[in-house]
């Protein structure tokens, strides 16, 4: 018995080992348990998630090209409450055609149907890409914010996702 040397350090690894395989079996088991809706309720927060921030960083992206200087520099935000005051056909065909432009460059490979809805207190016009277009269904998440025109008016835009 003179030649067993003391062996406290594999011990100890070995305990660590077995408490880390019954945590990764007790997590295993949760999960295996878990049922369709708490996936579906983390997808639709995840969904939701996505539409709220597509939202936000569009309103603060900004327009940086030669084209059109009128409108060089200005955010989405600026371009929603622009809509609502600059009341020319060509001002507002401009701001339609690059809400659609960044909303495929998002959303375009996704296979999503969407919609960019915008309408300012006081008036009956609104901004609505594409024109007339609705979403009906199940899977639909939105978003909204409030934004100010030009002249003082509260605005709020929508982002609507039907997701495929």
């Amino acid at each position: 018995m003179e030649n067993i040397k003391p062996r406290k350090g594999q011990s100890s690894s070995f305990d660590i080992v077995v408490v880390l395989v019954a945590i990764i079996i007790f997590l295993a088991m949760i999960a295996g348990f878990s049922d369709d809706r708490s996936m579906n309720a983390q997808s639709e927060r995840v969904k939701n998630d996505y539409t709220h921030s597509l939202l936000v960083s569009m309103m603060h992206c900004t327009i940086n090209e030669t084209k059109n200087t009128k409108f060089t520099g200005k955010t989405f935000s600026d371009l929603t409450g622009i809509y609502f005051v600059d009341l020319s056909n060509e001002s507002r065909d401009y701001i339609k055609e690059k809400i659609k432009e960044h909303m495929t460059l998002y959303l375009g490979d996704r296979g999503v149907d969407w919609v960019f809805y915008a309408v300012c207190e006081g008036g009956t016009v609104k901004l609505w890409v594409p024109y007339n277009k609705t979403l009906e269904g199940k899977d639909i998440s939105s978003a909204s914010k409030e934004l100010i025109t030009p002249d003082g008016r509260k605005t709020r835009a929508y982002i609507i996702i039907k997701w495929s």
